[in-house]
């Protein structure tokens, strides 16, 4: 699930906090990983995206996502507002009952926020498939369910893993089985370095060469 990826950027973060207790080579390489933590994957814990959205139909992480993760308040708010927009797709209405439908879908979104930053249950799909309601609760939950479904199906990572998974395919092929590791490895940067738009082959030389040479001793 999408989800995830709040809950180990938070980790990280949590895992590279430096003590008292620490020795100054630890303590340098805490600071290192948390800054590059912030660096390459901080947004998430400040920014609206889809792993936020999906954390909040989560009920594993909705009440936890400001008193724990601590994600503003105000960038909560606003990824539920964007669930709001990007839910009213799924429902085929016409234009004519567009927007009794998104009043409905606001009203019944408002109960389920407010149950949701409560939930404790470990157990999402649960909730939204089996857990006993009230009348109301319900009520939202039925008409929500599709919603909450396409959030929760969200990936637990970025989509261009996906493609570098797709560029592996292309260079292990049955007439190529005996590519070493290192060899795979080589050309699959290759590849996702020149598929960039600001490719550069004097970098990707230099950048070979240091790979190469830390690399040397690898059977090739």
């Amino acid at each position: 699930m999408g989800s995830s990826v709040i809950h180990w950027t938070h980790h990280l973060l949590q895992v590279s906090k430096t003590s008292d207790n620490d020795s100054p080579v630890l303590s340098a390489f805490k600071s290192a990983l948390q800054a590059a933590v912030y660096s390459e994957i901080g947004f998430y814990l400040t920014s609206v995206t889809s792993f936020l959205k999906a954390c909040l139909w989560d009920t594993r992480y909705c009440s936890i996502l400001h008193s724990v993760y601590g994600i503003p308040l105000e960038v909560l708010k606003k990824a539920w507002e964007e669930c709001a927009t990007e839910g009213i797709m799924l429902f085929d209405v016409p234009e004519s009952k567009k927007k009794m439908m998104e009043k409905t879908l606001r009203h019944h979104l408002a109960l389920i926020c407010t149950i949701l930053e409560e939930e404790k249950n470990n157990d999402p799909y649960w909730f939204w498939r089996g857990a006993p309601h009230d009348v109301m609760t319900q009520a939202a939950v039925n008409f929500l369910r599709p919603v909450a479904a396409m959030y929760l199906a969200f990936p637990a990572g970025e989509s261009r893993s996906e493609c570098v998974f797709s560029t592996t395919t292309s260079i292990v092929t049955k007439k190529r089985t005996q590519l070493s590791d290192f060899m795979v490895e080589a050309l699959t940067i290759i590849r996702e370095y020149v598929a960039l738009p600001d490719y550069s082959f004097e970098i990707l030389v230099e950048a070979l060469n240091k790979y190469l040479e830390a690399n040397k001793d690898a059977n090739k």
